[in-house]
């Protein structure tokens, strides 16, 4: 941590000196801590990623234990829901994932697209069931995830998922 005009420069965006950067709130804290942060976060911070990950805050909030509560703050105050990691995982194609039915439920009442894949053609269906998520796949099939999307397969034979 840096001193930078008055304010401690943390991982993941300007912070005040004692609080926390909206993905430090995100991975280490409670709601409330999100709140405060992004209550006091410069335009442009909602979306920083951390230096050396291709993570967002609402990428990171989709798969956490409090997830719902932390992707309302986020999606309120503007996170852009349609960028991509370096992977192309979408927030919900990482919530889908991480079986996060009440996240994936969310992200796709906000308009994020159910069928967008990843760079290996993978849908967010696609991921929920190869994971056996079978809530999390319920709630892309009720946004009407296209469930006849035809996943890629490498050059092996085997789906490209690991």
């Amino acid at each position: 941590r840096e001193e930078r005009d008055g304010r401690a420069v943390r991982r993941g965006g300007v912070a005040s000196e004692g609080s926390f950067s909206i993905l430090e709130a995100v991975a280490l804290s409670d709601t409330a801590q999100l709140l405060s942060a992004v209550e006091v976060a410069p335009v442009g911070q909602i979306d920083r990623r951390e230096e050396g990950s291709s993570l967002t805050p609402l990428m990171l909030a989709s798969r956490c234990d409090d997830a719902q509560n932390k992707l309302l703050i986020l999606l309120r105050v503007k996170a852009d829901i349609s960028l991509t990691s370096t992977r192309g995982c979408t927030s919900l194609l990482i919530a889908a994932e991480a079986g996060k039915a009440e996240a994936v439920a969310l992200l796709c009442h906000y308009g994020s697209d159910c069928n967008r894949p990843d760079v290996s053609g993978n849908s967010p269906l696609h991921h929920a069931a190869f994971n056996g998520h079978t809530e999390a796949a319920r709630q892309l099939l009720y946004y009407k995830a296209d469930p006849n999307v035809v996943s890629h397969v490498g050059d092996n034979g085997e789906d490209d998922f690991t």
